[in-house]
């Protein structure tokens, strides 16, 4: 059966209807799926103070569990460090960067590394300066900003 110069129209209007849905649905994919910037610090205060009352509680638990598993202390330099370091808690890493037989005396360097947000880094950077740093004072090496 041939159509007639009447239906034309309607068809056409299914055909735009179906590409405006398929448009509507890519977009909303498009919009869903993108990445998402992250709610900004001063949203995150309540949950990053939660989170660092139950670090504190964690760790004050796990100091007061520590059981040495040797009684040799740190200033007895026949023990080698490494063995009693990696026994404390906390303890993430140790390494040795000069190994001595006989030991004249023992140099321990503590390093806390840890991620911080951007966004905190400055407001710690500027509470440090004391003023407000511009952009290239933000992105400058460590001690010439």
């Amino acid at each position: 059966m041939a159509r007639s110069g009447g239906d034309y129209p309607h068809a056409m209007r299914r055909r735009l209807l179906l590409a405006a849905g398929v448009l509507l649905v890519a977009v909303a994919l498009f919009l869903w799926l993108r990445p998402h910037d992250p709610p900004p610090i001063s949203n995150r205060i309540p949950e990053l103070t939660a989170l660092l009352e139950k670090t504190q509680t964690s760790a004050e638990e796990a100091v007061q569990a520590y059981q040495p598993t040797s009684p040799a202390r740190l200033d007895n330099l026949s023990v080698p460090a490494a063995d009693l370091l990696k026994q404390l808690p906390g303890v993430g890493k140790v390494e040795v960067l000069v190994a001595v037989d006989k030991p004249a005396l023992r140099i321990v360097h503590l390093a806390d590394w840890h991620f911080v947000p951007r966004e905190l880094f400055d407001a710690d950077m500027e509470a440090a300066h004391g003023r407000t740093l511009t952009e290239a004072d933000k992105d400058a090496p460590p001690g010439q900003g």
